[in-house]
Order: C-alpha cells, then sequence, then structure tokens
C-alpha cells in the first residue's frame, strides 16, 4: 500500500531506518502531487544509533521532508522526498544529499586496457592534446615540474621535463586555440608556450600571473593557495580559484599577452569564500562556476557547500560585484563541469558521496529547483571528465581519507540517464583526468601513478 507523506514523516520520526518511500501512484501526476524516495541509508542494529529530525518547509506551494540520521556523531542522509501540489505543471524538486560515507553499489569493469606510469612525486593536472599530455608533477613536495608526454595510445613516451618557477603547480587549462598552457601556482598561474614545451630543449616558460607579489606579507590566511583554473571560450580571461584566500583571481590574458607576460594583466578578485576549488566557464562565456566546500581551514567536519555563480560580464565591470547566486551543493562540492551544450552543470560533491547535476537555466533564477540530478558514486569523488558531450561521466572516487572498508576507483556513468554504470580499479587517490584521441589519463596523486585507460573499452 502507497503510503503519503504523513506517513513517511510518521516513520521517520519513529526511527524505522529501513522504510523506503514509494512512488504514490495512487494519486494524480497533476493535482495532488507524488511521493518518492530518492536515496536512503539502511543501518545494521544495533552497531548504529540513529536520531531522526524530520524538516517540512512549504515554499511555492511545494511541501518538503526530509529526514537525517545520526551514526556516531556523522550525519548521513537517510531519505529524501517532495510532495508536489499545486497543480499540473509543476517542477518535482530535489534536495541535495548530506553528509555521508554511504557509497553506491556497483559492478566492477573489469575489460578495460590500461597501463600504469610510476613517478617520482604525486601528479595533481592534467590537459591533453591530440599528440601530447602535459602533467604537473610534485607541485607541494618541491619538485615542481611539467611533465611533458607524446600519446601512443596506452603507451606514453616522456618528451622532457620542465622545471617551473612558481611552487605549488597544479591544476591546468589549454587555453582555446592550443597556444598557451596555464598552470595553477602561488596566486594566480605559470605561462607555458605549447609549441616550445613540445620539443625537446625549448625555452618554454613565458611568464607568471600573480595576485600577490611573492614578498607580500599575507599573515593567517595565504592567498598563495592556487589550485584550479578556467578560461573564457574566446581567450580573454583567466579564472584561478585561490583556495585559502577565499577569491577568484581574474586576469586578462589579451593584456599580459601584450605585455609580453611580463604583466600580470590582474583584472581584480572575486569573493567567493574560504576553501574554493573548483571552476568551470559555461559554454558561452556568460557564466562562471565555482565550488565552495564552506568550512573553515582547521575544521576536519564536513558541512554543505556552495555552488557558486558568477556572471563574467560584471566581473569585468567589477569582480567584487560578479556573484549572481549561491547555490546548496550537498557536502564538500569540489569540482565541477559544465556540458558543452551548456544545459547541465555538473558538481562532485566529496562528503556526500554523489555527483549532482543542476538545471544551468535555472541556478541564477530559480536556485531552489536547479537541481535535477543525484547519482551515488564511491567514497570522497573528486575529480569528473565528461566523455562524448556528457553522454559519459568519469568521476574519480578518490577514497582521499581512507575509509574503512572503501577503495578509490573510477565511476563511469550515464550521464543521460543519471545512471552509475559501474566502476574502473585505479591507484590511491585518483585526482584528475583529461582525454586524448583514445585514452583517458588519470593522475593517481597517492600511489604517485599516471594512468592511461583505452576510451572504447569504457561502457
Amino acid at each position: 500500500m502507497y503510503q503519503p507523506i504523513t506517513a513517511f514523516a510518521s516513520e521517520l520520526a519513529r526511527g524505522r531506518s529501513n522504510f523506503i518511500a514509494r512512488e504514490d501512484t495512487s494519486r494524480p501526476r497533476c493535482g495532488r502531487g507524488r511521493l518518492r524516495q530518492y536515496s536512503r541509508m539502511t543501518p545494521e542494529p544495533p552497531l548504529w544509533r540513529w536520531w531522526v529530525r524530520v524538516r517540512f518547509a512549504v515554499d511555492r506551494g511545494r511541501v518538503v521532508g526530509e529526514g537525517l540520521g545520526r551514526m556516531r556523531g556523522r550525519f548521513a542522509l537517510l531519505a529524501t522526498a517532495s510532495l508536489l501540489v499545486g497543480g499540473c505543471g509543476a517542477r518535482h524538486a530535489l534536495l541535495p544529499p548530506g553528509c555521508t560515507t554511504a557509497v553506491a553499489s556497483a559492478p566492477r569493469i573489469a575489460a578495460v586496457r590500461a597501463t600504469m606510469l610510476k613517478l617520482p612525486a604525486s601528479p595533481f593536472g592534467v590537459v591533453s592534446t591530440a599528440d601530447f599530455s602535459f602533467v604537473t608533477v610534485g607541485g607541494y613536495t618541491g619538485l615542481n615540474e611539467l611533465w611533458v608526454f607524446r600519446n601512443h595510445g596506452l603507451h606514453l613516451t616522456l618528451v622532457r621535463r620542465i622545471a617551473l618557477p612558481v611552487p605549488g603547480a597544479a591544476g591546468e587549462a589549454l587555453t582555446p586555440n592550443g597556444s598557451e598552457l596555464l598552470i595553477a601556482a602561488g596566486s594566480g598561474v605559470t605561462v607555458v608556450d605549447v609549441r616550445k614545451a613540445e620539443r625537446p630543449d625549448a625555452p618554454a616558460v613565458l611568464g607568471s600571473l600573480q595576485a600577490v607579489p611573492a614578498t607580500a606579507q599575507t599573515g593567517a590566511v595565504d592567498p598563495r593557495s592556487a589550485i584550479e583554473v578556467a578560461v573564457t571560450p574566446d581567450g580573454r580571461y583567466a579564472f584561478v580559484s585561490l583556495e585559502y584566500a577565499g577569491w577568484v583571481a581574474m586576469f586578462d590574458l589579451a593584456k599580459a599577452r601584450a605585455a609580453g607576460w611580463k604583466r600580470s594583466g590582474l583584472r581584480g578578485m572575486i569573493p567567493v569564500g574560504l576553501v574554493n576549488v573548483g571552476l568551470a566557464v559555461s559554454p558561452n562565456g556568460r557564466t562562471l562556476y565555482a565550488t565552495r566546500a564552506v568550512r573553515q581551514i582547521d575544521q576536519s567536519t564536513p558541512r554543505e557547500g556552495e555552488l557558486v555563480v558568477i556572471n563574467v560580464r560584471r566581473a569585468e565591470a567589477d569582480p567584487r560585484a560578479a556573484v549572481i547566486a549561491r547555490v546548496q551543493a550537498g557536502c564538500d562540492p569540489v569540482r565541477v563541469a559544465a556540458t558543452p551544450d551548456g544545459q547541465t552543470v555538473w558538481v562532485t560533491a566529496r562528503a556526500s558521496d554523489a555527483l549532482l547535476g543542476f538545471s544551468a537555466s535555472r541556478l541564477a533564477r530559480s536556485r531552489d529547483q536547479a537541481l535535477e540530478h543525484v547519482v551515488q558514486v564511491g567514497e570522497a569523488p573528486v575529480g569528473l571528465a565528461l566523455i562524448d558531450g556528457g553522454r559519459r561521466i568519469l568521476v574519480m572516487n578518490s577514497n582521499r581519507f581512507g575509509a574503512v572498508g572503501a577503495s578509490a576507483s573510477l565511476a563511469v556513468v550515464d550521464g543521460h540517464r543519471s545512471k552509475l554504470l559501474g566502476t574502473i580499479q585505479t591507484g590511491a587517490f585518483p585526482r584528475e583526468a583529461a582525454t586524448n584521441s583514445d585514452s583517458l589519463l588519470v593522475t593517481n596523486w597517492g600511489s604517485q601513478e599516471l594512468q592511461a585507460l583505452n576510451l572504447a573499452d569504457l561502457p
């Protein structure tokens, strides 16, 4: 027998953790609405001790109920459901998942050809062209180099190692015409000439664009914490997330290039908030998306974070007034990617063990209805890569904090059906990935390996 939302709330309040909210098909789809389960955790008594909080809110004719459970101080999403009221045409709203270490079960995909290359230090960022791949290695360990490989399917040939002038080399991005490689480091980016980098001994580093001088006294919060970089489709601007400063630095690449990379071209700083990491620019270049984990630097307990929406045109005029929306995005959102058609924005919520899909058109004008997809994946997802225009999404399940019983893996998600298809074995802490014509490259930070997988073998 299908149960209405009052029964669902009652079951949650009594702590029946194995209760499943079913779709109420006895009610019409238009008019009184329907009830549907999104996710749950089934604890194993008596090891788990639960208390349940039930919350209801009425917003624009929509009644929302949420149940949360607690086990030994760690929050876990137990169930989320919503009841639509108010007639035909109402949208079913998804709530962002809570903090959890529960992961989805999925088959292991074994028939994927792969190779593993051992490195002397941890790799971080990776980008690829048809013929070459560029990997930052040892940015936080003192090595601080760019490794350039020639692509040969699963077998990479090292062309050269380039010492980088600014410590902390991390994420990377190519300019749209492929002429320059931007590497997040310090409080900005190191700029590398791609064509010269592909040759064995040509001087390739063009310069460094920094928001804060290297000699500046910064105090307790250091702006020299650049971690990711994104470039507008026209190649005019570069954005750099300064993780522990709470800002996104905006650089005018056209001005910096005209000055021979001897001036930074700093346009200004966009206030996002501490622990901002992931960046993505919409395909039309009008919007910048940034993830923010919303926690203090010394705070270990995860909290619900934000997807920050930034208007690029406003940033041109006044970077401090460029943020137009902040949307709840699960616990510890850390990476973001926009589909090539610009319709969906995907976010990895690391402490929710989930991949979230937002409607790009609703993010600014109807934030409470922007979340459209929630896909439970593996432990502590970090990086993500879109394949075939977003038809497939590859998620790096990092298991960064060594959750008991969990392991690192690569999750393969059907982007059209929002379905987890399976997982692929990786090294320790897979962090970021990039594709070339026939391979996927994954930087395994924890095991200091670069992994290459055959794209044709993916489901």
